[in-house]
């Protein structure tokens, strides 16, 4: 299975593609499972297999992302990225070479209950779950599982937690809207980069008061402004708020809201807020950790302020995410790096942990 897994990791490798383009990655997918005769579906460039187990009334279902990532390979092996300005440098290659291990072992070997293979696109940046779920991936799904490598842990350790351990993101734009016109005669207009800065102000220190613990704000980009001597018609500024309960996010908003209200009273720049994109928290399901630390031995992760779209799966039915450790002396670069890679032996241990939880219908216990 070891050499199995390095040719489909390493033939991956070669042929990265963003998200929702992944039509080469797809092909590479079909013709596999094709080999294997097993029967699958394509939803836009997603692949889907379902494999029946001698229990029809459970299903199982794996989880394995699709995309790269715009970055310019820099390693020096013979399975580098042929396409330019494109990586598997988040190591989804090596996640879909571990669904392929799934699809190859009970290709020969009934399930003792049914499985789901999902080949995910658009993890990085689209929200490819949610495209799927709404076009019925988890019809009749009892629970989900997936793994993500990480070079923050040994090789061969897998990493979790119940419980949120992914946070949920609200990446926003605000904007104020002024009047523009000489600074000379400032009274007269309306400085939309003194409302700005008011709200920077007021919204760090609510946030320094009441949500520090457990919760990220960043403004990350203030755009502003087209001269020294003009008062500014128009101010923009890019926020990110990283949560683990969506109560406090729903809160933190309200009250962002009320600032901004206030701001508009005070300077007579009236705003806007636009939401970017917004990411649930990554909640695993505490009866399916427990049911996993009873089978394998897992150590506990440490919460991220990173986002997972596999958050959404969780949002529906139950299952769990993990970490699948790949950090060795030879392999240091962090996820998303132009030299990140790792030992493929590691895909073993993570086709193990999903055969094991396949063979142990971990839902029925």
């Amino acid at each position: 299975m070891l050499e199995y897994l390095k040719y489909i990791r390493r033939s991956l490798h070669k042929i990265p593609e963003l998200f929702h383009q992944e039509f080469l990655t797809q092909k590479f997918i079909i013709s596999e499972l094709e080999s294997l005769k097993l029967k699958y579906k394509t939803i836009k460039t997603a692949v889907i297999v379902d494999i029946l187990g001698f229990d029809t009334k459970t299903r199982l279902a794996f989880r394995a992302d699709m995309d790269a990532l715009p970055v310019t390979e820099q390693n020096d092996a013979d399975y580098k990225s042929i396409h330019i300005g494109r990586m598997h440098a988040c190591g989804h290659d090596g996640h879909m070479a571990m669904l392929m291990g799934v699809a190859k072992y009970f290709s020969n070997e009934k399930p003792p209950v049914n499985l789901r293979l999902i080949f995910q696109p658009a993890e990085e940046s689209e929200g490819g779950a949610e495209m799927l779920i709404e076009n019925g991936v988890l019809k009749d799904v009892d629970a989900i599982f997936g793994l993500h490598l990480s070079p923050e842990y040994p090789i061969g350790v897998i990493a979790t937690d119940a419980g949120a351990i992914f946070a949920g993101v609200c990446d926003f734009h605000i904007i104020f809207e002024g009047k523009s016109g000489h600074c000379a005669d400032y009274q007269r207009y309306i400085d939309s980069i003194k409302a700005g800065n008011e709200f920077y102000n007021r919204i760090y220190k609510l946030f320094n008061e009441k949500y520090q613990s457990k919760t990220v704000f960043h403004v990350g980009k203030i755009t502003a402004g087209t001269a020294s001597n003009i008062v500014a018609d128009k101010a923009q500024y890019d926020c990110t708020f990283r949560f683990f309960d969506e109560n406090i996010q729903e809160d933190f908003m309200m009250r962002l809201e009320e600032i901004l209200i206030d701001v508009e009273n005070l300077t007579g720049a009236i705003h806007r807020v636009i939401v970017e994109n917004y990411y649930p928290p990554l909640i695993n399901s505490i009866h399916i950790i427990q049911m996993l630390k009873n089978k394998f031995d897992i150590i506990q992760a440490q919460p991220k302020y990173t986002a997972e779209d596999f958050a959404y799966y969780l949002k529906k039915t139950s299952g769990a995410f993990a970490w699948l450790g790949i950090k060795d002396e030879n392999h240091i670069a962090p996820l998303h790096n132009d030299k990140f890679d790792f030992d493929e032996k590691a895909l073993l241990i993570g086709l193990n942990y999903y055969i094991k939880i396949a063979q142990n219908s971990l839902v029925q216990q």
